[in-house]
């Protein structure tokens, strides 16, 4: 294995840990990362000498847990997540599930939420003739934690351009929300709804929707696209 696909155990036995904030045993974790026993073992000795984990005997069992560990797991926070969408999704469903319902609770989020947010980065993203900037797409870091919003394992597999560049779609893949689970996929127009306030405390003339997805229990290329794009108005 290439140096560059090498696994880092160290990162992924904390992360472990973090997640099941109750414990694990060597076992338990072995399973959970898809390693060996004698790897966890090796680990685990180098991360409790760094004092990045830590041990407890419960009867005859022993425990690992992170020294960083959560007081409610992820998995935790994630399932009741799914629960409000699953809800939602229920309560909307007589008028049939509205993506503009979710977007409008999206944008009502957005009013609440405080995670950092540099609007100066994102407007350099503009061209003086109202087109997008493809060189400075990296300062779209700044919209990282809204897309990675409760779900961080999501990944930006690709980006591209759309009417000039005044469009761009951009495909993300490896959601824990991509389950066949229809109402999951509604995060993804809050998520658009909480993106376009963000950006709207600087510009309104932008838009952020959902443009597709898809999900399968076969096909393991699930994705979702969403798509940031200047207003018609500003293309005259």
């Amino acid at each position: 294995m290439s140096s560059k696909n090498k696994r880092n155990f160290n990162q992924e036995i904390i992360e472990c840990l973090i997640d099941n904030n109750y414990g694990l045993t060597v076992l338990g974790i072995a399973e959970k990362i898809g390693a060996s026993r004698n790897t966890v073992y090796k680990y685990l000795a180098k991360l409790e000498e760094k004092d990045d984990i830590f041990k407890r005997e419960v009867g005859t069992y022993k425990l690992y847990y992170s020294t960083e560990g959560r007081l409610i797991s992820r998995n935790i926070v994630l399932s009741f997540y799914k629960g409000i969408l699953a809800a939602l999704y229920e309560t909307f469903l007589s008028s049939g599930p509205n993506p503009e319902i979710f977007s409008k609770i999206g944008r009502i989020i957005a009013e609440h939420i405080d995670i950092p947010f540099n609007a100066g980065d994102l407007q350099k993203l503009l061209r003086a003739d109202k087109s997008f900037k493809l060189d400075d797409l990296n300062m779209l870091n700044a919209l990282k934690p809204y897309f990675t919003l409760l779900h961080d394992k999501l990944k930006l597999k690709s980006i591209r351009p759309i009417e000039g560049k005044k469009k761009f779609i951009f495909r993300f893949v490896d959601s824990d929300l991509f389950e066949e689970e229809k109402a999951y996929m509604y995060h993804f127009y809050i998520l658009t709804g909480i993106v376009e306030a963000k950006i709207a405390e600087f510009s309104d003339n932008i838009r952020c929707y959902v443009e597709g997805y898809k999900t399968s229990k076969e096909d393991k290329e699930n994705y979702v696209e969403i798509a940031l794009e200047l207003k018609k108005n500003l293309l005259k």
